[in-house]
C-alpha cells in the first residue's frame, strides 16, 4: 500500500555541546527521528502471512490460523498480554471508516480483546473496543465517553466498525448497528492496536482489517 505522506513522530535531532578544560567543544548527536508512514487506505485479509510489513508485534504472540477466517485465514491473537501495532498511521482530517471482523473463542473467563485507535502523542485520547470473554460484555469508548453493551452470542465472525463522518461525529457500530457516537472528533494522527489481555489458553480470531475513505 503506497504511503502518501510521512509524519515525523520524534522532532529534530538535538546537538549537545560541551567544553573541556582546553576549550574544545564536543558535539553529541541526539536520537534519530522516528518516521511513521501515513496511509489513506489499508486492507489486510491476512492471506499474505504474518508478521508482515504492515504490523509490529510489540510483545506477546499472534499468528495466522489457516482453519479460521471470513474467509480463511485469520489472525489468532492470544496470550496474557499480546500487543500488535500498525506500522503506519492515518490522519482524521477527512471522513474515514476503520473496520475489522472478530470471532471470540472459548477460553479463560478473564480473557479480553482490545481493538484501539491510538492517537499519536496522546495515548489517553483514543477510541477503544474492549471485549470481555466471560460474559461477552463489550466496552466502547471514544475519547473517554463510553458505553457498555453485549457482543453477539453466535460463533460467527461479526463486523465492528468505527466511522468518522463529514460533521466530525465518530461512531462505533457492530454489524451495522450504531452503539456509541461522539461529536467533535479531533484532527490528528492515529495507529491501530490489537491486544489480548489475560488470554492464555484463549484465541481471538481477527480478519479483514480495513481503512477506507
Amino acid at each position: 500500500m503506497k504511503a502518501h505522506r510521512l509524519l515525523v513522530l520524534v522532532g529534530s535531532v538535538a546537538m549537545a555541546g560541551c567544553g573541556d578544560e582546553n576549550g574544545d567543544d564536543a558535539a553529541a548527536p541526539g536520537p534519530a527521528p522516528v518516521v511513521i508512514p501515513t496511509r489513506e487506505s489499508f486492507t489486510d485479509h491476512f492471506a499474505q502471512g504474518f508478521p508482515n510489513d504492515d504490523w509490529i508485534v510489540e510483545q506477546g504472540s499472534a499468528a495466522i490460523d489457516t482453519t479460521e477466517g471470513n474467509s480463511v485465514p485469520a489472525l489468532a491473537v492470544t496470550g496474557d498480554d499480546t500487543r500488535v501495532l500498525s506500522s503506519f498511521q492515518f490522519a482524521s482530517d477527512d471522513p474515514f471508516t476503520v473496520s475489522f471482523q472478530l470471532q471470540p473463542v472459548t477460553g479463560p473467563s478473564t480473557a479480553r480483546f482490545e481493538f484501539r485507535l491510538e492517537r499519536m502523542g496522546a495515548s489517553d485520547q483514543d477510541a477503544t473496543f474492549d471485549l470481555r470473554l466471560e460474559d461477552r460484555q463489550v466496552r466502547l469508548e471514544i475519547l473517554e465517553v463510553g458505553r457498555d453493551d453485549v457482543y453477539p452470542s453466535s460463533v460467527e465472525f461479526h463486523t465492528v466498525t468505527f466511522t468518522l463522518d463529514s460533521s466530525r461525529t465518530a461512531t462505533w457500530s457492530i454489524d451495522g448497528t450504531p452503539l456509541l457516537s461522539r461529536a467533535q472528533f479531533p484532527d490528528a494522527g492515529w495507529r491501530i492496536e490489537l491486544r489480548s489481555i489475560d488470554a492464555e489458553g484463549a484465541e481471538f480470531h481477527v480478519d479483514n482489517v480495513e481503512l477506507k475513505r
